[in-house]
Formats: structure tokens, C-alpha cells, sequence
């Protein structure tokens, strides 16, 4: 996935009945804040140190922002409007291919940060020091294939389905939507 730009895709999962359309977003400028701890709580998505170490040859106290991660955000559309913000990074080669990726991300329902508070986290406009998240927030994570253009992974509720229940899961494959000249 570049780092530079919007990436749309699509996709399918079986928390919905629609086609997915969702839109990722890795201006550099997303780079600029730290990494949400409410977020990561959920999430997950910080690469070890150890990886990090193998990666790049060097040891650091924490994964830096731009070098070990690039963090994104976005919004898409299934049954309903959605945020996203999540992170990507790189994977070791698997049986000698490289290219391989991780990428983690929550997703929240539109109507539910209707002033963006928890898509702002950290940036200046950010007011809200705890967000909530409810039974229609998502945590996906997967792998990006070799060449960019497939994620495949499970999605799972944050706090399950009104009981508590946190076993609501599935797959999803996400493919990247070809641009139209």
C-alpha cells in the first residue's frame, strides 16, 4: 500500500450483508500524532520491538512513528458510514517472498463520533481524553500481500453484542479497487 496517498478498496466480510467501500488514507500528515492508547488497548497493532530489531537492525525502547509503522485513517460504507484509523507495517519474508505487511485498524460507526473526536485522537483539535467504545466498534487485522493490492484477516467486536460477549468474529478479504483514469 503506498504511504503517500488514498487508497480505495473493496471488500467483503461476513459482519455485513453489503460490499464493503472503504477508503484508506496515509497522508504523511496522519504521522504527525502518536498512536492512540485507547486504541491500542483494542487494537494491538504496535510492532515489537524484537520485529523492529529484525526489520531494521536496531533496537528501539518503543516502535517510531514513520519508521517501524505508518498510521492511517479512513472511512468507508457497507450497511452503514464508518471511521477507521488504524497501522501498518512490514512483515519479515515468508518462505524466502518478500512484501509482506500487517495492518490493524478499528473501526467506529459515523453516527456515533459525529465530531470526529476519536478519528482526531491526538491531533490538535482532539478534546475528548477516553473515548468509548461500544458494540459497534470493530478491531480487523491481517496481512497485505506481496504487491499491495489484497488484505486478508478476521474482524472482532471490541465488546461484543450488548452482552459482553467478546466471541463475535469472522473473516474478510479486502481487494484493491482499480482507479479509474
Amino acid at each position: 500500500m503506498r504511504e503517500d496517498a488514498a487508497r480505495h478498496i473493496v471488500g467483503i466480510d461476513d459482519l455485513s450483508t453489503a460490499l464493503s467501500d472503504v477508503e484508506f488514507n496515509f497522508d504523511p500528515a496522519v504521522n504527525t500524532s502518536d498512536w492512540p492508547p485507547p486504541i491500542e488497548s483494542h487494537v494491538n497493532a504496535l510492532p515489537s520491538t524484537t520485529l523492529c530489531q529484525a526489520l531494521n537492525g536496531t533496537t528501539p525502547i518503543h516502535p517510531r512513528r514513520g519508521i517501524d509503522y505508518i498510521q492511517f485513517i479512513g472511512d468507508g460504507k457497507d450497511e452503514t458510514a464508518f471511521y477507521l484509523r488504524g497501522i501498518l507495517h512490514n512483515l519479515p519474508p515468508q518462505a524466502g517472498i518478500p512484501g509482506w505487511k500487517r495492518i490493524s485498524f478499528l473501526t467506529w460507526l459515523m453516527h456515533r463520533d459525529p465530531t470526529n473526536l476519536v478519528r482526531n485522537w491526538g491531533h490538535a483539535s482532539y478534546s475528548n481524553p477516553s473515548p468509548t467504545f461500544n458494540e459497534e466498534c470493530f478491531k480487523f487485522e491481517g496481512v497485505v500481500l506481496p504487491g499491495d493490492k489484497i488484505i486478508l484477516g478476521r474482524w472482532e467486536s471490541v465488546e461484543g453484542f450488548g452482552d459482553g460477549a467478546r466471541d463475535v468474529l469472522g473473516p474478510f478479504i479486502y481487494w484493491a479497487k482499480p482507479e479509474r483514469e
